[in-house]
Parts: structure tokens; C-alpha cells; sequence
């Protein structure tokens, strides 16, 4: 009962604040004219997508949500993100439970809401569990990760926004970046197609929807972005068993690991000659890193070459 009335409390004093907002902004970002179309995203991914779509249309306003800690895992809402939220005519979310609180606001506000979890139709992925060591079924979030769903999502979204604005203006520019989409598919199938892929990731896993699309069996030291930090001792045998039955000469871990696990596993295996390869899940970037990055194809590039690397006979 105590959390029933703990929820209904933070809706009806997020309606309080969003009238408040409201009123003060009529409904209107700072700065922004009545014909902006504004358009909030929760995520770096959808943000460079959407930007990059676009970014050429006069009455189209993008903005990122989470631009000072971009790890929705940990991100904590704000009065100012209840503002944006309120005040904008289409927020884009991941969809899964790291953004719900937005979603939420959203529709507390009545505000339009687009899910890419939605857009591409996902399914369960398969992974290999921390605790009993056998396949499980998990809901994965971290859909960006896999090419050929951003590509299908960035087609799907440029039509919603076309809708929305009674407009098809942004098509070719549209157009254009989503081509860059598929050749971005095609080299990770022609990667992912050139043998057997194995991946052991020594850290936690959301590359589920990558590893379906291009077929690439992995063997992961928690399921998907676990809260767990430490491996058990199990754990680490095995996934160094997998290291020499396969003779892999690298393991994985992703942006900011401190590497612990990965340095484990091959400590483990019998030849100790495996070195370690970073794929970037994008979910550590800061506002600076985002300012400073070519974006998402820059960082989709780089993680083709790790992969490129790590699949090499």
C-alpha cells in the first residue's frame, strides 16, 4: 500500500510542476518560436539520429534530455527535464525500464511519446546467466547497438516525424542518412560472415541485439547491463574455458571497465597471451563526449574494427 501512495504522490506533483512550467512558459521552450516542432530524446542515439535528419529544417528544435550524465542506468529526472518534457511535441525514449520515468512524465503531460524498443519490434535475446551458467531470456534495451535495427528505427522514425508535421521536407536528408545506415549493416555483415564469431564480453552485456542480427555466439560474464561488478569464481573458469576451446585471442569489455574481470579470464587460460577490446555501448558519454564525437556511425565504425579484430583467425 505505502508504494501505491508513494507513485500516486510523485505523478500528482509532477502534474503540479508541469501547470506551473506551463504557465510560466506557455508550453514553450525558452527561445522557441510557436512554429518550432520540438522534438526530446532521452538517449545520445536517438539525439545524433534525429540531428542527423534533421538538422537541416528550419522548424525542427532536437535537444538531448540527459546531456550531463548520458547513463540512464544511474540518471536521476530533474525539475528541468519535467520542463522540457512537458513543454515539447514529441519525446523519444528507449522504451525499456531505464527510461521509464520519462515515458511516465510524458504521459502524465499528455505528450506524445515514440519508443525505438517499439520501432523495432523486438524479441527475447539469449545470454549466458552470472549465477547457474545456463541460457535465459532477457528483455535487452540496447537496441541502437545492432546496425540493421538503427537503420530500420531511423526509417520508421522519419516517417513519424513527416506525419506529425504534415510535411516531407526532411525525406531526402532523411534519405541520404539512412543509406549511410546500410552500408554501416553491410560491413558488419561482411565482418560478422567470414567464420565462426565467438565473443566472450568479461563485463556486463548489451550487445544481445548485435550478437542475433550477425550471428555471433557470446558468452558474458552477467546478463545484459547486470548492477553486479564482481564475476564469481565459475564464472571466470568458464568463460576462460571458452577463451582456449576457441582459441580467441581477445576478450571484451566495454567503455570504462575497469577491467578487473577481462585481466581474471585470461589470467585463467592456458596460454595467458589474450589481450582485451573495447566496444563502445554508449552509455557512459558525457555532454563532452558527445560535443566532441563524429557521432553515432564515427562510434559504430570503431566498434566494427574491434570486432573485425577480435575475429580474425
Amino acid at each position: 500500500m505505502r508504494r501505491k501512495v508513494k507513485a500516486i504522490t510523485v505523478v500528482v506533483v509532477f502534474c503540479i510542476l508541469a501547470m506551473c512550467f506551463a504557465g510560466c512558459n506557455g508550453n514553450i521552450p525558452q527561445g522557441k518560436e510557436d512554429s518550432t516542432y520540438n522534438i526530446v530524446c532521452t538517449f545520445f542515439a536517438q539525439y545524433d539520429w534525429i540531428k542527423n535528419i534533421t538538422d537541416e529544417a528550419d522548424n525542427i528544435n532536437v535537444s538531448l534530455l540527459c546531456e550531463n550524465e548520458a547513463d540512464l542506468h544511474s540518471y536521476q529526472m530533474t525539475a528541468k527535464d519535467m520542463l522540457n518534457i512537458s513543454s515539447c511535441d514529441l519525446l523519444v525514449v528507449i522504451g525499456g525500464e531505464s527510461d521509464k520515468w520519462a515515458t511516465d512524465a510524458a504521459k502524465a503531460s499528455g505528450v506524445k511519446v515514440v519508443s525505438l524498443i517499439e520501432l523495432a519490434e523486438i524479441n527475447t535475446h539469449e545470454y549466458l546467466h552470472e549465477e547457474d551458467h545456463d541460457e535465459h531470456l532477457h528483455n535487452d534495451e540496447h537496441v541502437w547497438l545492432s546496425a540493421k535495427k538503427a537503420k530500420d528505427i531511423v526509417c520508421k522514425l522519419a516517417d513519424i516525424i513527416c506525419r506529425e508535421l504534415e510535411d516531407d521536407s526532411i525525406t531526402k536528408q532523411a534519405e541520404k542518412y539512412i543509406e549511410k545506415l546500410e552500408e554501416l549493416d553491410v560491413k558488419y555483415e561482411q565482418v560478422c560472415s567470414k567464420g565462426k564469431n565467438v565473443m566472450v564480453v568479461a563485463d556486463r552485456f548489451p550487445f544481445a541485439h548485435m550478437a542475433e542480427d550477425y550471428n555471433i555466439e557470446c558468452f558474458a560474464a552477467f546478463p545484459g547491463c547486470s548492477a553486479d561488478s564482481a564475476a564469481s569464481f565459475e564464472t571466470v573458469i568458464e568463460l576462460a574455458g571458452v577463451v582456449d576451446e576457441n582459441d580467441l585471442k581477445y576478450v571484451i569489455v566495454t567503455e570504462n571497465s575497469d577491467k578487473k574481470i577481462a585481466q581474471a579470464v585470461i589470467n585463467s587460460t592456458r596460454q595467458k597471451k589474450v589481450d582485451i577490446l573495447v566496444l563502445n555501448s554508449m552509455q557512459s558519454l558525457t555532454k563532452k563526449d558527445i560535443e566532441g564525437t563524429a557521432g553515432y556511425l564515427d562510434i559504430m565504425e570503431k566498434n566494427l574494427k574491434a570486432l573485425s579484430s577480435a575475429f580474425e583467425s
